[in-house]
């Protein structure tokens, strides 16, 4: 009786400690990899900020842990397209942030990094060489280089160094990273990621085709990613890579008068082409208790919530001036034809050449100089409204 007793509460005893074990193992598993910490008050204090750093919810599945996606540069900067790391790809970073505008850090178990909307749309002007840029949000991005980003990721996951010893060994190097950390990017993070990043590599076979030209800075080949990464469509000959557009003032767009979205003219709901374009950055249809974040999120480019910013640069009145003379002597011919064809699909042999092509290629420097006048003008213009 007495030995029956003793083996029964041996079981209670094993059970208990099964059950407590089973409790912190899951607890630890939650905190480390599941639980979501919002982002610090500075990300979400202003409407620019946000729109410039704030989460989508794309760390989620398209996340990549952030000391990977910090040792990345210094350990493959052959794979970039030039020396200084993540600004070669030419991203607009702000002095003193630690990530590129349109570069999200989120912890979700663990810090994350993943892309928003301004990645593609805040665009940034200097009135000088030496001046520090100034950054519009909202506005086209003209100097990133997305299809070299996309490179990079895969590329730098095809390559054989990309392993625990050398990407821990390059993170050693910068942050002492607690023991309990070093298991799980050890054993878990690295070889998860670069199974990601692998299996991305047959969705980004577009991207590597010999034939196609490649996209050049400031454009996107919007409509294939939609395809490849949410249909899953199999790889074919279409290219369509654009110039990255505005997203202020999307109001003015008008859709009883016939004016359409995108260059394919597929759609005329503003709305319904931002979250698009949001999917695409998640580059997964979302979870339903994330849908309505992401939702919400790209919502707040709603039509007309955002214009271009106010400036108050000192310009130069000479240079308006001069500017003004060459705009109005020629904006009769430029808006008669830009005012009829705004937001209206048109076949392509029917289209005008636009005359400012035919100004940008001109080699001399006096109607360069004049050009540029007007420009100015125009942007002057344009920073009053």
């Amino acid at each position: 009786m007495a030995d029956a007793q003793k083996k029964k509460s041996w079981w209670k005893i094993c059970l208990l400690l099964i059950v407590v074990l089973a409790v912190v193992g899951g607890a630890i598993g939650w905190y480390k990899f599941f639980r979501e910490e919002p982002q610090p008050d500075w990300v979400t204090a202003t409407p620019d900020m946000r729109f410039k750093y704030g989460s989508i919810g794309a760390e989620h599945d398209a996340g990549i842990p952030y000391w990977i996606f910090f040792v990345l540069p210094r350990m493959f900067p052959e794979k970039l397209p030039g020396p200084g790391g993540y600004a070669s790809l030419g991203v607009a970073w702000e002095q003193g942030q630690e990530l590129p505008i349109g570069f999200t850090k989120k912890v979700i178990g663990f810090p994350r990094v993943a892309n928003n909307c301004a990645s593609c749309h805040v665009a940034s002007y200097r009135k000088s060489a030496s001046d520090n840029p100034v950054f519009v949000p909202t506005g086209p991005n003209h100097t990133l280089n997305l299809q070299a980003f996309f490179r990079f990721v895969v590329d730098c996951a095809k390559d054989p160094r990309f392993n625990a010893d050398e990407i821990m060994s390059e993170i050693a190097l910068v942050y002492k990273m607690p023991l309990l950390d070093k298991l799980i990017y050890r054993y878990l993070l690295i070889p998860i990621a670069k199974k990601r990043l692998l299996e991305r590599e047959k969705q980004f076979q577009w991207v590597y085709h010999k034939e196609f030209p490649l996209w050049g800075r400031g454009r996107d080949d919007a409509m294939n990613l939609t395809k490849y990464f949410l249909l899953n469509w199999p790889m074919d000959d279409s290219i369509g890579p654009t110039d990255m557009p505005s997203v202020w003032n999307l109001k003015k767009y008008k859709p009883e008068k016939g004016m359409l979205m995108n260059l394919a003219g597929d759609s005329h709901d503003a709305r319904s082409v931002i979250i698009d374009s949001a999917l695409g950055l998640l580059s997964a249809a979302p979870r339903a208790c994330r849908r309505r974040k992401s939702a919400r999120t790209a919502s707040g480019l709603k039509p007309g919530a955002s214009r271009p910013r106010s400036s108050r640069t000192k310009w130069c009145a000479a240079s308006v001036s001069s500017g003004a003379v060459w705009w109005k002597s020629n904006r009769a011919a430029t808006s008669r034809h830009f005012s009829t064809a705004f937001g209206c699909v048109r076949p392509i042999y029917t289209t005008v050449r636009c005359p400012r092509c035919a100004i940008c290629s001109n080699p001399s420097p006096i109607v360069r100089k004049s050009f540029i006048a007007a420009m100015t003008f125009m942007i002057r213009s344009m920073s009053v409204l």
